[in-house]
C-alpha cells in the first residue's frame, strides 16, 4: 500500500478525487501511467495483456494493430469473447475504448 504520510493533504485529497472521476491515477499530470490513453490500459488491460502488451492470462497485443483495424479491436473491446471480461461501458468508457484500441 502507498503511504501518504509525506504527501500534502490536499494532494492527497486532489489525488482520490480525480481516482473517482476517472477510475485511475494520472501521477505527475497526463504522464503518470504513460499518457491518458495508457491510464485505462494501466489499470483494466496490464494485468492480463502485459504492461507492454507482451501478454500473460490474455494474448499479446504486439503487433495487433497488424492483424486487426483499430474499429475492430474497438469491437473486441466492446464485445469480448472467451474469459476476456467485459469492460465497457463501465469501468471503460467509449474514449477509453478509442484510445486503447489505438495503441500501438
Amino acid at each position: 500500500m502507498v503511504s501518504h504520510a509525506d504527501g500534502d493533504a490536499a494532494d492527497v485529497e486532489a489525488g482520490r478525487a480525480l481516482f473517482m472521476q476517472k477510475g485511475y491515477y494520472e501521477c505527475h499530470g497526463i504522464f503518470g501511467q504513460g499518457s491518458i490513453a495508457t491510464g485505462p490500459y494501466t489499470v483494466n488491460c496490464a494485468a492480463c495483456h502485459g504492461q507492454n502488451g507482451e501478454g500473460g492470462v490474455g494474448p499479446t497485443l504486439i503487433g495487433i494493430s497488424n492483424r486487426y483495424q483499430t474499429a475492430n479491436s474497438e469491437t473486441r473491446i466492446r464485445e469480448p469473447h472467451g474469459i476476456m471480461p467485459k469492460l465497457y461501458p463501465n469501468p471503460l468508457n467509449a474514449k477509453d475504448v478509442q484510445d486503447v484500441a489505438s495503441l500501438k
